[in-house]
């Protein structure tokens, strides 16, 4: 039996956690794109933009393994 070191390919846990870190660092890139891109005088509705690129993102990282959640709302 191998001793697989983090980052081998048998290694899933630091394979899934590489991804959610590669993921947190696209999605602070992307909102900060997107405030700069936005101002409030535009009305760019960015949680719609937001929840988009997220999609996008998940299909990058793990194609139709990552779904988005609807969001409930409580009223």
């Amino acid at each position: 039996m191998q001793d697989k070191s983090p980052g081998q390919p048998g290694d899933i846990v630091t394979q899934f956690l590489g991804r959610v870190v590669q993921t947190r660092l696209r999605f602070r890139e992307l909102v900060e794109q997107l405030r700069a891109l936005s101002t409030p005088s535009q009305g760019i509705g960015h949680t719609l933009i937001t929840r988009a690129h997220i999609a996008q993102i998940a299909q990058d990282i793990h194609p139709g393994q990552l779904r988005l959640m609807p969001i409930r709302s409580n009223r």
